[in-house]
């Protein structure tokens, strides 16, 4: 089942974006270089405080830089 969906990413504290999508939408989060001091990416997912919509993230393409 398909539902409209409604999150927020961040990267490393960096906001990437904020998306409300239609049921069976789909978005490519722009690119953002981010600095990660830990070793760790870390990444959050922030969800519908209303908790009436679902949220999720389907692939993370990323890539060191030197």
């Amino acid at each position: 089942m398909e539902l409209a969906s409604w999150q927020k990413i961040q990267f490393e504290g960096v906001t990437s974006a904020t998306y409300s999508l239609d049921a069976g939408e789909f978005k490519w989060t722009s690119e953002r270089v981010v600095k990660v001091k830990d070793g760790k990416l870390t990444v959050r997912i922030f969800i519908d405080e209303s908790n009436k919509k679902v949220a999720g993230i389907s692939e993370i393409v990323f890539q060191k830089a030197y």
